[in-house]
């Protein structure tokens, strides 16, 4: 099942045969293919991704070729975009702790492995029917066409992830008074604080840090 084309290339919904899977398929386009560096590049990545194994990031299964075909199989993720979860609408304060303690969780991990996400996003959000949320493209910004507006680090990107679930609107960068937003919890303001300082010293140092920060809230 086509499920569009992107930067990479076709993206289809398919059915592994011999292990009996659901995967999400992309079809390497030519122009990539064709480009040796590029595609060894990119399958470099490839492999530091495919060795992450967190509930939080979709699995990249394998790459391999089929004659002129070069594909990339991970794990299918069914859910709805956290952009849309949102849509214009705050989200219960412990449901977005939730949510934002799993993608913490995941960008640790991922950080752990030398690897980022530099763009994310409630758009590069999924979140399942079960309540799960899985990040999307971590590792892989040369290769998600994002643009330069949209390269943050991870800290920051996680913190405007957390106000848009929490006030429904997206933060207006570089203006610190936003914490104090009356849908920002009083608890939440010093952690979201914190992961908005922009890379000073203010900043969480680790994404584990983080992610006990945003549980110590939840719990309390």
């Amino acid at each position: 099942e086509s499920l569009g084309t992107g930067t990479l290339g076709e993206l289809h919904r398919a059915r592994d045969l011999e292990r009996g899977r659901t995967v999400a398929l992309r079809i390497l386009s030519p122009a990539l293919v064709q480009d040796h560096a590029r595609l060894t590049a990119l399958l470099k990545d490839v492999d530091k991704v495919s060795a992450l194994s967190h509930p939080s990031l979709p699995a990249l299964y394998e790459d391999g070729q089929d004659g002129d075909c070069t594909f990339l199989a991970s794990e299918f993720v069914g859910g709805e975009p956290l952009s849309e979860l949102i849509h214009g609408t705050p989200l219960n304060p412990k449901r977005a702790l939730d949510l934002a303690i799993q993608i913490a969780d995941g960008l640790a991990a991922a950080h752990a492995a030398e690897l980022v996400h530099g763009a994310l996003s409630p758009r590069r959000v999924l979140v399942t029917m079960k309540g799960a949320a899985k990040v999307l493209d971590v590792g892989m910004l040369p290769w998600t066409a994002a643009p330069p507006a949209e390269h943050i680090d991870d800290f920051t990107g996680l913190g405007e992830v957390l106000f848009e679930m929490l006030v429904g609107r997206p933060v207006k960068r570089g203006w610190p008074a936003e914490v104090r937003d009356e849908h920002v919890p009083e608890l939440v303001r010093p952690v979201l604080k914190k992961l908005l300082a922009g890379g000073t010293s203010d900043q969480f140092s680790d994404m584990a840090l983080a992610s006990a920060a945003l549980r110590d809230v939840l719990l309390r």
